[in-house]
């Protein structure tokens, strides 16, 4: 079992971050044994995953920036 503080290391954010985010349940799932509040390690990988996107590289544009392109004539 987790403490905020331990989840808040290991996805980079602050623990206030980790709090805002389990009163506007965005966060990760977690236990609340007595007034502890506990996070489970697979409900942490979990909660990862779910913030994965996936990228289309067949449509991404791999040229020079548009700024930095010669203008068209």
């Amino acid at each position: 079992m987790l403490k905020d503080t331990d989840v808040a290391i290991a996805l980079g954010v602050s623990v206030s971050t980790i709090r805002k985010w389990r009163i506007q349940k965005l966060g990760p799932k977690y236990l609340k044994i007595g007034a502890s509040i506990r996070y489970r390690p697979q409900d942490i990988a979990e909660f990862i995953l779910s913030c994965q996107k996936t990228v289309n590289h067949e449509q991404m544009d791999f040229g020079p920036p548009k700024h930095l392109s010669p203008p068209e004539k």
